[in-house]
């Protein structure tokens, strides 16, 4: 079982609470179930693929203006393939597709979280980069 997870399972993210809480709520009920199916032959595992270039983008353009800042946008196809090869090939609770997203993990961990709102909250001062996103 994969769980669509996000990288907003880590953080506090501004403008988006709702959101951020409800992928919080994922990963840690994804990492209890994994205990709890252990011996099942059953796996799961929370696939965190920081942002990806889905229809999501044109609901959050017109619902949410204040989210506009887009690092590194993932196809779909390759964030799936990540997910699938490390559930049937690791023993990770956790798949984190592309290294900027794997190392934003790490220091969203590392750093305290006032320090990483008010970055995150900095990113979404930038001009709207959404060319390419929405159709």
């Amino acid at each position: 079982i994969l769980q669509l997870d996000s990288l907003s399972a880590f953080q506090p993210v501004p403008y988006i609470t709702t959101y951020g809480a409800t992928k919080a709520f994922v990963l840690s009920y994804t990492r209890a179930m994994i205990r709890e199916l252990k011996g099942t032959g059953i796996r799961m595992m929370a696939m965190n693929p920081g942002w990806v270039k889905t229809e999501f983008f044109n609901h959050a353009f017109q619902t949410n203006n204040r989210v506009q800042y887009f690092n590194y946008v993932y196809e779909a196809k390759d964030v799936v393939a990540t997910g699938l090869r490390d559930l049937y090939k690791t023993k990770k609770d956790v798949s984190i597709h592309g290294l900027p997203v794997k190392l934003q993990v790490l220091g969203v961990k590392l750093l305290p979280h006032k320090l990483v709102m008010k970055v995150w909250m900095n990113q979404q001062k930038k001009p709207l980069n959404n060319q390419g996103l929405t159709k």
